[in-house]
């Protein structure tokens, strides 16, 4: 993926998670926003998501 996405495209995956049948609430942000603590945390356990 080259550059970071839009403002717009993570509100759209955020709206459309929301509005999804996922049993589970899903957390849509930028790594490098997150703190140093939880960045660790999520590089560790979470999912990196890549468009297909």
């Amino acid at each position: 993926m080259s550059g970071a996405p839009s403002d717009l495209a993570l509100a759209e995956l955020r709206a459309d998670l929301e509005e999804s049948d996922l049993p589970w609430r899903v957390d849509v942000c930028l790594l490098d926003a997150l703190p140093p603590a939880l960045r660790e945390q999520v590089r560790t356990h979470g999912a990196v998501l890549l468009p297909f």
